[in-house]
C-alpha cells in the first residue's frame, strides 16, 4: 500500500486554515477516515480550540476530524472560514456531550447550515440563545434571529419550554441561581446554557455564572474544574470579541 499522509489533532493549531505538520499513515493503526483536496477537516475533540484545516491533497486523518465537504456552489475557503466563525464556535461548543473528552458531532454542525438558510429567509443574521429573549425554538427578535433554547446540547425541547414558560410566569431571569431554583434544571443542562453564552447577558463571565448557579468551579491548577469542564479560563469567561448581549 503506497505511502499516504496521515494527519491527526496534533497536526491541526488554534485558527488555522491550514496543517502544521503531518505524519505518515504507515504509523497509524487506529482506524481513519479519508479526505480529498478541497475537504475541510475539522476537529469535533473540544471544539473550543477551533481547530479546522483544508486539505490541499488526498490522504486520510484520525476519525476525531469531521471531514466536511462544500456544495458545488460554495468555495471550499468560504467553508474552512465559517467554522472559524466565533459564531461557529459558539455553536459547536452548545453541542458537545461527554465531560472529561467534549465532543461536538456532525448531526449537531449540520444545523448551523439550517439556522443559516432561516436568517437568509428573514434577511437577517442570527443571535445566540439567551433565557430572557428565547423561545423553546428559533424565532425573529427585530433586525436579527434568535437561536432558540432547544438547539442547546443537553437542554432539548422538554426543559427548553420549561425555561420560556416559568419566564412568561414569573418574569425575566436575574442570574444563573435564578433560573436553576425557579426550574430544578439539571446541572448538566445549566453547563450547556452557560457555555451556550446562554446567561452571557445577565452576567459576562462565565465562570462566575457557573458559581451562581451552584457548579463550583476548582481552580485550574488543582488539574480539574467542577464537573471536570476545561480549565481554559477564556471558554468559561467568553471571548470579550465574540460575547453575545441577550
Amino acid at each position: 500500500m503506497p505511502e499516504t499522509l496521515y494527519l491527526g489533532l496534533e497536526h491541526l493549531a488554534s485558527g488555522r486554515l491550514l496543517p502544521i505538520g503531518g505524519g505518515l499513515s504507515s504509523n497509524v493503526r487506529s482506524t481513519t477516515s479519508a479526505f480529498q483536496p478541497g475537504d475541510v477537516l475539522y476537529g469535533k475533540l473540544r471544539p473550543y480550540l477551533d481547530r479546522a484545516v483544508l486539505a490541499e491533497e488526498a490522504s486520510v486523518c484520525t476519525t476525531e476530524l469531521l471531514v466536511l465537504r462544500a456544495k458545488e456552489d460554495v468555495a471550499p475557503r468560504f467553508l474552512a472560514a465559517v467554522v472559524h466563525l466565533p459564531r461557529f464556535v459558539e455553536y459547536a461548543i452548545a453541542g458537545t456531550t461527554g465531560v472529561q473528552h467534549p465532543r461536538t458531532s456532525w448531526a449537531h454542525a449540520r444545523e448551523f447550515e439550517t439556522l443559516k438558510q432561516d436568517a437568509r429567509r428573514f434577511g437577517v443574521p442570527f443571535l445566540n440563545p439567551c433565557v430572557n429573549l428565547s423561545q423553546a425554538d428559533r424565532a425573529p427578535e427585530a433586525d436579527a434571529l434568535r437561536l432558540g433554547l432547544r438547539f442547546i446540547k443537553d437542554v432539548g425541547t422538554s426543559s427548553a419550554r420549561l425555561i420560556v414558560a416559568e419566564r412568561q410566569r414569573g418574569g425575566s431571569y436575574v442570574s444563573a441561581g435564578d433560573l436553576v431554583r425557579r426550574t430544578g434544571l439539571k446541572p448538566q443542562a445549566v453547563l450547556s446554557l452557560v457555555r451556550a453564552g446562554a446567561f452571557d447577558g445577565l452576567n459576562p463571565n462565565r465562570r462566575a455564572a457557573l458559581r451562581e448557579a451552584g457548579l463550583a468551579v476548582r481552580p485550574a491548577h488543582e488539574g480539574q474544574v467542577g464537573l471536570a469542564l476545561r480549565t481554559e479560563e477564556e471558554t468559561l469567561k467568553g471571548r470579550p470579541d465574540d460575547a453575545t448581549v441577550c
